[in-house]
């Protein structure tokens, strides 16, 4: 055999795609009762899955408007008796990036059990360029009764649809309700999205939602996380907010981020006067490593946050804070992809650090 022929299932099972015809399944709608959709505020029956409103489409920057089509930060909750749980589904829109696995930008991943003890179980397993697919997530779950879901969905693709394939008369339920009726509203850059989890699971919102069983919702736009004032009013749009965490430093950079941040603090206070607003460090970026005004700017940053913090305290609003987002350790360079966008053990060190923070406003 020629080595351009290797097949790798061929030696390894393990290895091989979970694509199946469904045929012994009923398929039900992520829309239908009494599944549960959320981290897309906006939503709207017929109008797509999208993270925000449609009606702000041509009102704001063209990639805010098109990544916002992308899924990062959406779950479906569920509890079933089912032991088999697929999934078909159409993407929209996908891309396959060299630098960050087919199932983090256009696939799910599912978590078993109840809020305080969801444990990662499988990862859908499709050939990476498919705009469509159908796979088995798990298979052969012991009969033992309802068993609680949590379903992440793609990071960096458009779901169209999706239909979750259960046994024939399996019964299925509503999740356990989450903690608290609020959201965690998190706006942000590339990372923010979720760029480079190697499944969608990984990237911070989504493990901030998980600890805390509350509704996070994830507006981090890749490389367009720039504070303008009309992506801002709809940042402060989102209803019931229990936290505000702004997350956009790399993509304004110094300058950017020194004139809009009072602008986009100004407009989320002018819709909520009391929520509290995290403004948070952002990760180390490998060329501070060897560029002296890289890490130069890193530290300016960080001073205008501390100083709009203080400034915004010492004039009575004592609910806008510092947050330490930055992992500091001899080997924060092992915690990058790219020199820039996290692996799944640095987006874990980053929220390790910032969950104990962000609680505390919570």
């Amino acid at each position: 055999m020629k080595l351009r022929d290797f097949d790798i299932v061929r030696y390894d099972g393990n290895m091989a795609d979970g694509l199946t015809d469904g045929r012994d399944v009923v398929w039900r709608d992520m829309t239908a009762e009494p599944f549960r959709l959320s981290g897309l505020p906006f939503y709207a029956p017929g109008r797509g899955l999208r993270r925000l409103p449609v009606q702000a489409e041509g009102a704001i920057p063209e990639a805010v408007d098109m990544l916002a089509w992308h899924t990062s930060g959406a779950t479906l909750g569920f509890r079933t008796d089912s032991s088999k749980i697929c999934l078909r589904v159409k993407l929209a829109c996908s891309k396959v990036m060299d630098h960050m696995t087919a199932i983090g930008s256009g696939g799910f991943d599912l978590y078993m059990g109840p809020p305080e003890k969801r444990i990662f179980c499988a990862s859908t397993r499709f050939p990476a360029n498919a705009a469509e697919y159908s796979v088995i997530l798990i298979k052969d779950i012991p009969a033992e009764g309802l068993r609680e879901y949590l379903l992440d969905f793609p990071l960096y693709s458009n779901v169209e649809s999706l239909e979750i394939g259960l046994e024939p008369g399996a019964a299925v339920e509503a999740p356990t309700p989450w903690r608290s009726g609020g959201k965690v509203v998190i706006y942000g850059t590339s990372i923010t999205q979720g760029g480079c989890a190697s499944r969608p699971g990984m990237c911070m919102a989504n493990m901030l939602s998980r600890r805390w069983n509350i509704e996070v919702v994830n507006l981090g736009f890749s490389g367009s996380g720039k504070g303008e004032p009309e992506v801002m009013e709809l940042v402060a749009g989102v209803p019931d907010p229990a936290l505000f965490v702004l997350d956009y430093v790399v993509n304004a950079g110094v300058n950017g981020f020194r004139e809009t941040l009072p602008g986009a603090v100004d407009i989320i206070r002018r819709h909520h006067p009391r929520v509290p607003i995290a403004l948070l460090t952002p990760m180390h970026l490998a060329r501070e490593l060897w560029l002296a005004k890289r890490a130069e700017d890193f530290r300016t940053v960080c001073a205008v946050m501390r100083d709009e913090s203080e400034r915004r305290r010492a004039a009575g609003d004592a609910n806008v804070h510092f947050v330490n987002g930055t992992v500091e350790s001899p080997d924060w360079f092992e915690f990058m992809v790219d020199g820039v966008h996290l692996t799944d053990l640095g987006f874990y060190k980053q929220t390790e650090l910032v969950a104990p923070q962000l609680e505390k406003l919570l």
